[in-house]
């Protein structure tokens, strides 16, 4: 019996691991995507930010998803000299592989 514990719990633990590590590499080439876009490219793929605001990192725009109309997590891109830097979401390990991406428009 507690050989069978054992092993259920190491076969919970692995695919703990395995979803960690498919996770984020799913969002990974989506947050990439979005590097070095200029303010403008983002707000005519994603419409105007929900909010925006300035730090010591730069300017950061922010769009908030909803669903069934709750907000529910965030998208923020920090901008230097008019460029994203870098993109960040709050929206969980899964949460990139529905993340925006940036399509070449040119």
């Amino acid at each position: 019996m507690a050989v069978m514990k054992m092993i259920n719990l190491k076969t919970v633990i692995l695919w703990i691991a395995i979803s960690v590590l498919v996770g984020c590499s799913g969002s990974r080439p989506k947050m990439e995507s979005w590097l070095g876009v200029s303010q403008n490219q983002i707000i005519d793929q994603l419409g105007d930010p929900d909010r925006s605001l300035n730090d010591q990192s730069g300017r950061i725009l922010i769009w908030i998803r909803y669903v069934d109309g709750m907000p529910t997590c965030q998208d923020r891109f920090t901008l230097k000299q008019d460029k994203v830097v870098t993109y960040f979401s709050d929206c969980g390990i899964w949460g990139g592989f529905n993340g925006p991406v940036y399509v070449k428009t040119e």
